[in-house]
């Protein structure tokens, strides 16, 4: 007998609070264990300016850092632990507040919020951030920093590409469902069980799969 297997999709948890959000907790405290072990094994064995190897293109040097990345705003701990609270609760802010609330925003602002808060607790424990990622002419670096960065990276990505779909003609969540028929009413049946993996938003029955009511993504089911 012909029948029809929906392909097998992969849904990730929805948002819910911070505190209660696997897809941001688990970034967020790998980047923060990683971080804080690293940096403990560097002021174990090496002194500080020691590097190892002595030369090469990627070296392991132990620097003591009382700025912010690239050494600015030297000696200024108190200010920047209150820039570390007030970027803390801006990622916060965007977390709850973001409409596309998929992996990729999760991902991003659970690394940002790791490095943020293991450099945080380097300047209120010790007053100064423990550096040791040595890379040619690059600044010295941590893994903190290394995970602010690539979060902003694809914060940045999310943002832009969001930005681009927002100029194409915007998907009407009742037209969408009317594509089998104009006659055809506002059904909440034929919305999917699960929101759209890039965005978040939901997703409505058309021919062949599911398009995403907001950015105009497709998932298609197979038949057999």
């Amino acid at each position: 007998m012909d029948h029809v297997e929906q392909e097998e999709k992969v849904t990730w948890p929805e948002r819910t609070s911070w505190w209660n959000d696997p897809i941001l907790l688990l970034p967020l405290a790998l980047v923060f264990g990683i971080d804080q072990v690293t940096k403990a094994l560097v002021r174990a064995n090496l002194f500080l300016g020691e590097s190892t190897p002595r030369d090469g293109l990627f070296r392991i040097t132990h620097t003591s850092n009382t700025g912010s990345a690239f050494g600015l705003f030297p000696d200024q701990t108190m200010f920047l632990i209150i820039a570390s609270l007030v970027a803390i609760g801006v990622l916060l802010l965007v977390y709850k507040k973001q409409p596309f609330s998929g992996f990729p925003l999760r991902l991003s602002l659970g690394m940002q919020l790791g490095g943020a808060a293991g450099n945080l607790f380097d300047r209120v424990r010790v007053g100064h951030v423990t550096d040791f990622i040595d890379i040619g002419p690059w600044p010295v670096f941590n893994i903190a920093d290394s995970g602010i960065v690539i979060g902003i990276i694809i914060l940045g990505y999310l943002f832009l590409t969001s930005s681009k779909t927002s100029e194409r003609t915007p998907v009407d969540l009742t037209e969408a469902l009317n594509i089998h028929s104009p006659a055809t009413t506002l059904n909440p049946d034929e919305t999917a069980n699960e929101p759209c993996l890039i965005c978040g938003a939901a997703m409505v029955d058309v021919p062949g799969g599911w398009r995403c009511t907001n950015c105009g993504a497709m998932e298609w089911m197979e038949e057999e």
